[in-house]
């Protein structure tokens, strides 16, 4: 890959959490083929859990009645630690890195990303942050401030950090936080004793990013971003975007997939055919290569006659698709932990 000079930034606003997790496949993707350069995405999440490869599904302390009365959804994924939370009034960034020309050090990278929160709260707010001899992370005393967690693949990093602006820090007592119980959490708007400035702190952050990692910084719009990555589609928010999801039994719109029409529902007229299948699925359209990939992901009992069903949806859609059963005790909405447990029985791909 070539040696990069520049990383972009890019201010999402608020976004799920899905179509984050989508959007930084997408560029990871993107980053591995070195079609585009190093990315910092920025943003909010809306109330979300995550747990990461080493994390306890007993560190999860919020009983599925109450998640569900307040909309909490909780997400396996396969960064590193365990159990943390994403909401509101909290920065999270996701480099999508190329390690090739940082040494391919990934404990180097940590570190550095460290670095860019305790400069920052050092300098800017004399904020005494600092590191734990033990734990990854920033940390003001005994409580942590930004969270770290990583995946890295062919040496390009996903995922990032959590940084503590002006969270809702009661939040935390939903889980034993990065599966730490004898440490606390802390914010900025804790440690001011006021409401610190959000997208200031946003775009200080990204100013010590390039300092820290001697890059400068190229802020992008997010328009631009999805208009370079060349992506069919639009999500929720309106802007080109490659995922459009179908969740209990609905859609928001028709998928076009190599000129077929697919409608809302007729996905919906197909699974109530097939015996075992549920009436919830998702539908996932990629554009790679310059070809459309769909991708529908149906839940159903492990029984299920998944011959009869690839069947019967093959022919329904006239054309190819790749379908993917998800059993019903996994949740359909947690994609990567779903694609791990499922069971492919139609990958007709272009």
């Amino acid at each position: 890959m070539a040696e990069q000079t520049t990383i972009r930034v890019v201010d999402l606003g608020r976004l799920s959490y899905p179509e984050a997790l989508d959007l930084q496949n997408q560029l990871l993707r993107l980053r591995q083929q070195d079609r585009i350069g190093d990315v910092l995405l920025l943003l909010e999440h809306p109330d979300v859990l995550t747990i990461g490869r080493s994390g306890h599904r007993s560190n999860l302390l919020l009983s599925e009645e109450e998640r569900n009365r307040r909309g909490v959804r909780v997400y396996d994924i396969n960064r590193g630690g365990d159990i943390t939370y994403h909401g509101p009034g909290q920065i999270v960034g996701y480099p999508i890195i190329d390690l090739s020309s940082m040494g391919k050090s990934i404990r180097t990278f940590v570190r550095n990303l460290e670095e860019v929160f305790i400069r920052l709260l050092n300098r800017e707010y004399y904020i005494p942050a600092g590191r734990d001899p033990i734990h990854t992370g920033v940390w003001i005393g005994e409580k942590k401030i930004t969270a770290i967690g990583l995946a890295v693949k062919h040496w390009v990093t996903q995922h990032g950090f959590a940084f503590n602006v002006n969270t809702d820090l009661s939040r935390f007592q939903w889980i034993v936080p990065c599966g730490i119980a004898d440490k606390g959490v802390t914010s900025m708007a804790e440690q001011l004793g006021r409401a610190a400035d959000l997208q200031k702190v946003k775009d200080q952050v990204a100013d010590y990013f390039g300092q820290v990692y001697q890059r400068e910084i190229e802020r992008m719009e997010k328009q631009q971003l999805y208009e370079g990555m060349q992506l069919p589609g639009e999500c929720k928010c309106g802007l080109k975007y490659p995922r459009i999801d179908a969740v209990l039994g609905r859609t928001d719109e028709m998928v076009k997939v190599k000129g077929v029409n697919i409608y809302p529902g007729q996905i919906d007229s197909l699974l109530k055919g097939i015996e075992g299948a549920s009436s919830e699925y998702q539908v996932m359209i990629d554009h790679l290569f310059g070809k459309d990939i769909m991708t529908l992901y149906v839940e159903a009992d492990k029984d299920i006659d998944k011959e009869e069903l690839g069947r019967v949806l093959v022919n329904g859609f006239k054309t190819k698709i790749g379908i993917t059963v998800v059993p019903k005790v996994v949740n359909i909405g947690d994609l990567p932990r779903s694609e791990k447990k499922s069971t492919r029985i139609f990958d007709n791909r272009y």
